[in-house]
């Protein structure tokens, strides 16, 4: 095609990053789901509320927040930035047993996926030159991917232990955010 190489490594790990959020999402919705199931309204909040809330923070954040925190930190430390937020919102819902513990668990989760899903396109379509429609044909479908594993893995692992699905969506994206700044130290060397 007409992009160059290194943009076509540009977008893979991008790829692989938004397949990485996109489990972290399911992951958070399918475990709620299940945890409200098990103990329903224990915290005297149906999880509508909580997908309601992180609605909102994710609006605040798109609309008001993401254009001043990329300006200030740049895309790639603002990436870096949102996958160690989204990654401690899922370590909180691991542990989370009340209603405050589980609201922050998921605003720190939502402010991260706000971030990340429209940084983690911007930087797929720019670096897919004429090929956008491509890129994004291949970034719906990393995140179609990461939508079926993590929920698929969300089910056995919540039957394991109810914090697992959490632990191990939140290391994964940890591990995430631990690969995207060494892509962007690796950047900036000469």
């Amino acid at each position: 095609g007409d992009t160059p190489p290194g943009d076509e490594r540009r977008i893979a790990r991008s790829l692989l990053l938004t397949a990485v959020v996109v489990l972290a999402i399911a992951v958070a919705e399918v475990g709620a789901t299940l945890a409200a199931r098990r103990a329903p309204a224990a915290d005297g909040w149906p999880v509508s509320l909580y997908f309601a809330l992180c609605s909102g923070v994710m609006i605040a954040v798109q609309f008001w927040a993401l254009p001043h925190l990329e300006r200030r930190l740049g895309e790639p430390r603002l990436v870096v930035a949102a996958l160690l937020v989204l990654s401690a919102g899922l370590a909180l819902l691991a542990g989370s047993n009340g209603r405050g513990v589980t609201a922050a668990a998921f605003v720190l989760a939502a402010a991260g996926i706000g971030v990340l899903i429209p940084s983690l396109a911007v930087r797929i379509s720019s670096a897919a030159g004429t090929r956008q429609g491509w890129a994004m044909g291949r970034q719906a479908a990393a995140a179609n991917l990461g939508q079926a594993v993590g929920a698929a893995a969300t089910g056995s692992l919540f039957a394991l232990a109810p914090p697992l699905p959490f632990l191990i969506a939140g290391g994964l994206t940890a591990l995430a955010a631990g690969a995207a700044a060494w892509e962007g130290a690796a950047r900036r060397m000469p």
